[in-house]
């Protein structure tokens, strides 16, 4: 019930993401430090491209960056964490969430696991997490 309630809610927060249902009209803009850049339409490879030399983000890579943020505020939010756990690597690639680094204690790691897991569903996480001072796996 926790991922279902959580699959909606992301999807919820995804439905506002520009790209998602837009008209072919339509050009969104992306804020970049130095100017807004407009994005435009390449026909050839249909991928948006950045008009003006500008960065743009396709929509996986926007769905992607949510998913990296709502996890990482989901760590720092959990009074359980150590901050050498809150501060592990998220990796986000369509969709699959690896977590990488060093956390104090096995319970640590299940936490964080479990937080990504409520995310995006087991078969999309993969635990690269090690326990300080555990012996190394070996195959």
């Amino acid at each position: 019930m926790r991922y279902l309630t959580r699959s909606l809610t992301l999807t919820a927060l995804l439905a506002g993401l520009p790209g998602l249902a837009q008209s072919p009209t339509h050009r969104p803009t992306r804020q970049t430090a130095e100017r807004p850049v407009e994005v435009s339409k390449d026909s050839a490879a249909g991928k948006p491209k950045p008009v003006d030399g500008g960065v743009a983000l396709t929509w996986s890579e926007q769905v992607d960056a949510k998913l990296t943020q709502t996890l990482r505020k989901d760590l720092d939010d959990d009074q359980r964490l150590s901050l050498d756990a809150k501060n592990v690597k998220i990796i986000t690639t369509r969709g699959q969430i690896t977590l990488r680094g060093e956390v104090r204690s096995s319970q640590e790691r299940t936490i964080i696991s479990d937080h990504a897991i409520a995310l995006v569903g087991p078969y999309h996480v993969v635990d690269e997490l090690t326990v300080r001072g555990a012996a190394p796996a070996t195959n």
